[in-house]
């Protein structure tokens, strides 16, 4: 038998190779199982499985990451801001009690001591959002506006009047300012179950947020797509509505159903409805009767 690399009368002996061919993204990776075979189904979030194409746009997608300001860290302001770093945003946050954002501070994000430490730690152009009860939006707007910058955009992600936001809108345009509100539903569950986000304002300053409000919004998961459906971003939970008012406008009427529900399983029962709520409730149910109201 001759040696490997001998020759013979038909010329150099050919060594054979038992190794089993690897695939291309393993040939370019040297050998190594390269990150393109990861598992068929991954979660960025509790609760949600994702197809390996969708899980690899999420990947791309929190790699993408962008800076937040967050004032106002209740039980939903600080889980949001938990659900975007998850996502891998970088957030400084700011509230009036202080042991809030300790307790951020904590988890990974920025902790501001002051509206003017948290708009100094911002990047231009900054993107601030405000989760605080409606009856104080304008004054921490007339607290924040004066140190924020032309470019900058404010976001109302709380439970305002649509057409407070119409108003709110023009007043920071002539600021250079750009506002954004933002209808949010999701309450304590939104960390992992994630946030329906209905959002007004300027196209391409929503466009510009993209980032944030897929990173908040619940995704697709594993529900079937809906025959014939026209896809975009309402399929993932968040939706541009329409200019400045929209986002709130649609927030409301969604919570309207909710209201006629509370209202007719509540203690005093239908009967002691108001007329005017019992109209609605005839106008939208008009197969639904209720005894005659006592008042």
């Amino acid at each position: 038998m001759k040696e490997q690399g001998q020759h013979d009368d038909h010329g150099p002996r050919k060594t054979i190779s038992k190794r089993r061919p690897t695939s291309a993204p393993l040939a370019q990776a040297g050998g190594r199982r390269s990150s393109l075979r990861s598992p068929p189904s991954v979660s960025l979030f509790p609760g949600q499985r994702l197809s390996e194409r969708a899980s690899q746009a999420v990947v791309n997608l929190s790699r993408m990451t962008m800076q937040i300001g967050m004032i106002g860290l209740g039980r939903m302001g600080a889980n949001m801001v938990r659900r975007l770093m998850r996502g891998g945003h970088a957030c400084v946050v700011y509230n009036r009690s202080q042991g809030a954002v300790q307790a951020l501070t904590r988890e990974g994000a920025t902790g501001a001591a002051s509206r003017d430490d948290l708009v100094a730690r911002l990047e231009k152009p900054r993107s601030v959002w405000l989760m605080v009860p409606a009856a104080v939006v304008d004054a921490t707007l007339d607290g924040l506006v004066p140190r924020l910058a032309a470019g900058d955009v404010v976001i109302d992600g709380g439970n305002s009047y649509y057409r407070d936001d119409v108003e709110r809108a023009k007043r920071l345009c002539a600021s250079g300012l750009h506002y954004v509100d933002c209808g949010t539903s999701g309450g304590v569950w939104g960390l992992d179950r994630g946030y329906c986000l209905m959002i007004g304002g300027e196209a391409d300053v929503v466009r510009r947020l993209d980032r944030l409000f897929a990173t908040l919004a619940p995704g697709a998961g594993s529900i079937a797509r809906t025959t014939g459906g026209k896809g975009g971003t309402a399929e993932q939970g968040y939706l541009h509505s329409s200019p400045n008012g929209a986002g709130h406008f649609v927030k409301m009427v969604r919570c309207l159903p909710c209201a006629w529900s509370s209202a007719a399983t509540s203690r005093r029962g239908p009967a002691h409805e108001p007329a005017a709520l019992r109209r609605a409730r005839a106008a939208t149910s008009p197969t639904r009767s209720f005894p005659p109201s006592r008042r």
